[in-house]
């Protein structure tokens, strides 16, 4: 098992779980519950970790980290949902209205 991410954010750590649970990656979140003691020890000591259960999934699951993490290229155009119409910001890969993934960029 490797400690594979780690930030102040909960709800990050448990969004990069839910992808790498997606792809068949065994993970578990550590420290969800250690900003009770914030301030008694370094903070970066209490922020939540991501752990990968099985070594052969951790080259995998970096790279499906690293992609989430730099997330989409700010220059990206807006979108039209093929399903609804919404018209979508750049940075967004799903429409908020209807769930539709974006399509592919050409």
């Amino acid at each position: 098992m490797k400690k594979i991410y780690t930030t102040d954010s909960l709800v990050a750590v448990q969004h990069l779980k839910n992808l790498l649970e997606q792809e068949g990656i065994a993970c578990l979140v550590k420290n969800d519950q250690m900003f009770t003691l914030g301030g008694g020890v370094p903070f970066t000591e209490v922020w939540p970790q991501l752990w990968v259960s099985r070594d052969e999934d951790l080259q995998r699951a970096g790279e499906i980290v690293a992609e989430h993490v730099k997330g989409p290229s700010p220059d990206l155009p807006q979108w039209d949902c093929p399903d609804c119409g919404e018209t979508l910001d750049g940075q967004f890969t799903a429409c908020w209205h209807c769930g539709r993934e974006r399509p592919m960029l050409d």
